[in-house]
């Protein structure tokens, strides 16, 4: 379990992303499980409606229904390949884009 000084260092800097998510300009995609108990998937629902100087092309929202914290690890092999591929795929057209 964590030690105050580390628990205090993540709540404060926690507080500094979350009133820092309205100036957020940059591109992103957030592919987040829906069983995640280490960070909940409301965060990320929360970052995608607040980072409101991200044009709706520029970010992403990926909610993985009974998915787990490392969701980019499916059950299966195909799942593992499919949310990797997902990632990449928007990466790549993210990078090519005029």
């Amino acid at each position: 379990r964590p030690r105050l000084g580390t628990a205090t260092s993540l709540l404060e800097a926690t507080i500094e992303l979350e009133d820092n998510i309205p100036n957020l300009e940059t591109p992103f995609i957030v592919i987040h499980g829906t069983k995640d108990v280490v960070t909940s998937a409301d965060a990320s629902t929360d970052l995608y409606a607040h980072s409101v100087k991200v044009h709706e092309s520029d970010k992403e929202l990926v909610l993985i229904e009974g998915g787990w914290h490392g969701v980019l690890w499916g059950d299966t092999e195909e799942e593992t390949t499919e949310r990797w591929n997902l990632l990449l795929d928007w990466a790549k057209a993210k990078a090519t884009e005029d």
